[in-house]
């Protein structure tokens, strides 16, 4: 951001977006040929994008997240990363099936960050939606 505003790759960049779901190639088609240059998916933030029941999610290897990502590339789109959901009471809720607490959380965070915070698609991160005063 500069002088009020958003730089990309030196260039002022207005979002044009769209929250979504999961996306086939059709859709990122049509989102990018109706004038879209942004998403936002609520599906990858939550548990589902860090492997099966019983799996450690520190240890995932993000294909759910890295198969949007690059789906958002490959159609010269941005992407907000959801990180809201990650530390969202429902999200810990889901994540409890994975036995997964705070510190593990934190670490996940962690890792999804390190793993997607110099791909081509990343825009920013998606921090919150009417935050609980409890976080």
């Amino acid at each position: 951001i500069r002088d009020g505003k958003l730089l990309v790759d030196g260039q002022p960049y207005f979002i044009w977006g769209s929250y979504t779901q999961d996306l086939q190639e059709v859709d990122w088609d049509y989102l990018r040929s109706s004038g879209y240059n942004t998403v936002l998916s609520y599906t990858n933030g939550n548990a589902s994008a860090f492997g099966s029941d019983g799996a450690d999610p520190a240890q995932s290897d993000f294909h759910p997240i890295r198969r949007f990502m690059d789906g958002a590339a490959a159609h010269q789109m941005k992407v907000m990363l959801n990180l809201k959901d990650m530390y969202n009471a429902s999200l810990t809720r889901d994540m409890s099936r994975f036995h997964c607490d705070d510190q593990c959380i934190t670490n996940l965070i962690t890792a999804l960050v390190a793993e997607f915070k110099s791909h081509s698609a990343l825009l920013g991160y998606y921090l919150s939606d009417e935050i609980h005063g409890n976080l």
